[in-house]
């Protein structure tokens, strides 16, 4: 009788399980602040994948960058000892000619519900102003 019941209790425990991990992951993205932005630029691709890895590897406010593959980037934004990190993914794709898009975008840690402050945004054009001065030069 005992053994007949764990093997009832044992399924539907799994699948509550499960349910419970989907939803919290549900939750976790619901609750997440989400920001992106992208812009054009008139140079080739492997320029602009350069002068962003010089950016987010001389700068010490991103911290853990890696390059994921030609022209993905991703880095944890944290300019102050005292904020939270926030991961940042920069993404570079180009044509045939020199046009380059690079899409930035960010996301918070789960549950941080707002930002009030704008800091993610500013993270994003922070980045994008030193990637478009030193395209220009």
């Amino acid at each position: 009788m005992n053994l007949q019941l764990n093997n009832i209790v044992r399924p539907v425990r799994a699948a509550l399980s499960q349910q419970l991990r989907y939803t919290l992951s549900q939750l976790e993205e619901f609750m997440a602040v989400h920001r992106n932005r992208s812009i054009t630029l008139q140079i080739r691709k492997d320029e602009v994948v350069e002068q962003t890895r010089k950016i987010l590897l001389g700068n010490p406010a991103y911290k853990n960058t890696k390059e994921q593959d030609n022209g993905c980037f991703v880095t944890n934004v944290k300019p102050s000892w005292w904020l939270l990190g926030t991961a940042m993914t920069v993404r570079i794709t180009g044509g045939e000619d020199s046009t380059t898009i690079v899409q930035v975008s960010i996301k918070s840690q789960p549950f941080i519900m707002g930002d009030v402050l704008d800091y993610y945004n500013r993270y994003i054009q922070e980045f994008l102003l030193a990637l478009q001065q030193i395209v220009k030069t």
